[in-house]
C-alpha cells in the first residue's frame, strides 16, 4: 500500500540515506520531517538548505532542550510561524532528524 494512502495527508520521499515526510492540510504544507536512515546523517549544509527552502530563513531560536533516550532534542522557532525540533544522537553528535511544523 502506498505511504500516502496508509497515512492520510502525508507524502513520503526517500533516498538511500534520507527520508522526507511532508504533511499537507488543504494543500498547505503543515509539517516536514527529515529523517536520516542508517546510512546517513543530516549535515549542517542540508539543515541550512531545509530552513532556507521551506521557511525562507537562515537561523533559528532555541527555546528548550532535553536529553532523552540517547538523543539531545532541541526545540525552537524559525521565524514567527514555524516550530523546529532537532534530534541529535549522543555521543556521536550526528543530526538524525529535523521536524518543522506550522504553529
Amino acid at each position: 500500500m502506498a505511504y500516502s494512502k496508509a497515512n492520510r495527508g502525508w507524502e513520503r520521499y526517500a533516498s538511500d540515506s534520507l527520508e522526507f515526510l511532508v504533511f499537507r492540510e488543504n494543500n498547505t504544507i503543515m509539517a516536514i520531517q527529515v529523517i536520516a536512515l542508517k546510512k546517513g546523517a543530516i549535515t549542517d549544509e542540508l539543515m541550512a538548505t531545509v530552513l532556507r527552502e521551506s521557511c525562507d530563513a537562515t537561523s533559528r531560536k532555541t527555546v528548550s532542550s532535553v536529553v532523552k533516550d540517547g538523543y539531545h532534542i532541541e526545540k525552537g522557532r524559525v521565524g514567527d510561524k514555524v516550530e523546529i525540533q532537532i534530534y541529535t544522537k549522543l555521543p556521536s553528535g550526528e543530526k538524525r532528524a529535523i521536524v518543522l511544523s506550522s504553529s
